[in-house]
């Protein structure tokens, strides 16, 4: 028997994308008999959704923000908010297919799984998978990459991913199911990687940390219809260098290695020195602005969880989705 479930979708002002969103949630809610919900956060700053939804959408929920303050803090106002412990997070550039929610719920019928992602299908290609993520240190730096959308993506140990369960570093934050309570007790999002990036990179890597799972389940499909609100918002500049001071805060948070930690400090100094003499502007705002941040300046030093949590090999071994399980 299905459990009910709060669906929680941060939305700015494109009221056009948000009703396609909504749209296949009512036809996909159609076929389930329970007391679902559908819960808004208008971060338009502007609450430009209230009444548009008021008219169209009668029955959704509304939360509307007197400004705009980020997808990780809109969708955790919506979590907060939230009556049920099953929660569906979504972008409003996301539609689902019939049935979508089931096998989500299925997979969080084990205690161990914090977090259950759909097939996330770019433009609703059916080879197209967002989903299936990996964390990756290039140059002693991590980053999250997505090997079923590269070029390269031809090797004999990709050719199963997509199709079968499997588990996952973390869950992209446009769509997957999740325990409130596991949410809360994690801390949510850390606000280190505000405004945006990474924040679901940090939060999968903490759950794998606490002994939980993330895992793909390959039965639930929806679709990803990309429209970047970001990068409409920002210069490209910008939006490179968060990410690039994201990947940092990350490595510096989660690398606890001692011989991969001197690897990195080694490489960063390389790195540094090149951005120098190339005037790469980019990578050294990144790199000053992640050393602003006073947490990640305390994890640069040295601040990790307590000794009885995994290692960074652990943990990337445990939720390689290369890996059988």
């Amino acid at each position: 028997m299905s459990r009910a479930v709060s669906i929680v979708i941060p939305a700015m002002g494109d009221v056009l994308l948000l009703e396609f969103a909504l749209a296949s949630l009512a036809r996909a809610q159609a076929l389930r008999r329970g007391d679902d919900e559908i819960l808004v956060v208008d971060d338009s700053g502007e609450g430009l959704l209230g009444p548009w939804l008021m008219e169209h959408f009668p029955t959704v929920r509304c939360i509307h923000n007197s400004e705009n303050i980020g997808f990780a803090r809109a969708l955790s106002a919506g979590v907060q908010a939230a009556k049920h412990e099953l929660v569906f997070a979504m972008n409003s550039d996301v539609r689902v297919r019939a049935g979508f929610l089931e096998p989500l719920e299925a997979a969080l019928g084990d205690e161990k799984v914090f977090a259950a992602v759909p097939r996330i299908l770019l433009d609703g290609r059916e080879g197209a998978i967002e989903s299936i993520v990996e964390v990756r240190l290039e140059n002693f730096i991590a980053r999250a990459a997505q090997p079923l959308l590269e070029r390269r993506a031809t090797d004999a140990a990709l050719g199963k991913l997509g199709a079968v369960d499997c588990p996952l570093p973390f869950p992209i934050g446009g769509a997957f199911l999740f325990r409130r309570s596991i949410f809360q007790q994690l801390g949510g999002f850390d606000p280190a990687f505000e405004p945006f990036y990474l924040e679901d990179l940090d939060l999968g890597w903490r759950a794998w940390k606490a002994g939980l799972e993330c895992r793909y389940v390959a039965s639930s499909v929806v679709e990803h219809h990309h429209r970047g609100t970001i990068g409409a918002l920002l210069p490209e500049s910008v939006v490179l260098a968060a990410i690039e001071r994201n990947r940092l805060l990350f490595t510096w948070k989660h690398l606890d290695d001692s011989a991969l930690l001197e690897a990195h400090v080694r490489a960063l100094a390389r790195r540094v020195a090149e951005a120098l003499v190339d005037e790469d502007r980019n990578f050294l705002s990144a790199l000053c602005l992640a050393l602003e941040d006073r947490l990640s300046a305390a994890a640069f030093a040295g601040a990790r969880t307590g000794s009885s949590a995994p290692s960074w090999e652990r943990v990337q071994r445990a939720c390689d989705p290369r890996q059988s399980r």
